[in-house]
């Protein structure tokens, strides 16, 4: 009996297909560290080179510019990797399905009941793809 099971996990193992709701490469999350990492020091290097346009300044400290550039920086990264994960972002296709029995141009009189055909619907709603339909309570799945 053990082995029965453990072939059969190890069958159900081998065989499964991708999950497609699960994330593809390039990640989100690694998406925005990279580009917050790179604005986080852009922004040190560029407060340091403000420091170096006027060094001489008693008001001007490297320690302050730079991590107020990195600051900066980092905000405008983040900001710039939810721009760009906006752009990339794949959006889900809608479902497509066939006429609805209750659509008043398809109907024939002006009872929505008789226009859905005989028990509960059976008669003209379709789907497309794979579904599991239970017919006396006319769910899809």
């Amino acid at each position: 009996m053990k082995r029965i099971v453990l072939a059969a996990v190890v069958g159900l193992l081998l065989s499964r297909s991708l999950a497609l709701a699960q994330e593809r490469p390039p990640l989100v999350m690694e998406i925005g560290f990279q580009w917050t990492a790179l604005g986080t020091v852009t922004g040190a290097v560029v407060g340091a080179a403000i420091w170096l346009t006027d060094p001489a300044n008693p008001n001007n400290s490297l320690a302050r510019q730079t991590i107020e550039g990195a600051a900066l920086g980092a905000i405008a990264g983040a900001g710039l990797s939810i721009y760009i994960m906006q752009l990339t972002a794949r959006i889900p296709a809608p479902v497509a399905y066939g006429a609805r029995p209750l659509d008043p141009a398809r109907r024939l009189n002006t009872e929505p009941l008789l226009a859905q055909g005989p028990a509960f619907g059976l008669g003209g709603a379709t789907t497309v793809g794979r579904s599991l339909i239970l017919p006396l309570l006319d769910l899809r799945f």
